[in-house]
């Protein structure tokens, strides 16, 4: 290395020495003033945050039926029955009556849809029961116990 290359790292070194050391002065300063500090509280205070509220439920009104109905086929016996009233419904491979295998397709479908519909109905309640619990809160100094918002 030579010594006009050591020269500028070492006035480089002391430039950003310099330079913070001047930082902290003047942050030193504004604190001292307080300005920068409250201005970083009230900053923070003031900002648009996501709420905490618990939502584990599945469904809404609008979307139940129809995702519930589709994800009954997800299911092997589901899909038998849908598979057999299909091929029932033509004369020439029926054996019997097509609302015979219509018929238990549709319960089995319905049964559970309702389970699924039971199930996120009790979700529903305990998301209610954890929203509307007190939270402890901290304001500046003092913890204060306010309702989720």
């Amino acid at each position: 290395m030579r010594r006009d290359d050591a020269a500028q790292i070492g006035e480089k070194h002391e430039t950003d020495e310099s330079a913070s050391k001047k930082m902290v002065e003047m942050t030193v300063k504004e604190t001292q003033k307080g300005s920068a500090f409250k201005e970083y509280i009230n900053h923070h205070q003031n900002a648009i945050y996501p709420t905490n509220k618990v939502k584990t439920t599945r469904y809404t009104i609008l979307n139940f039926v129809p995702i519930t109905f589709l994800l009954q086929f997800t299911k092997v016996i589901n899909v038998f029955y849908l598979g057999n009233a299909i091929l029932q419904s033509f004369p020439s491979v029926s054996t019997n009556d097509p609302l015979y295998t219509i018929i238990p397709l549709a319960i089995l479908v319905f049964l559970g849809m309702l389970k699924e519909g039971l199930a996120d109905y009790k979700r529903y309640k305990i998301d209610k029961a954890t929203n509307s619990a007190p939270v402890r809160r901290l304001t500046g100094k003092y913890l204060t116990e306010n309702k989720q918002v």
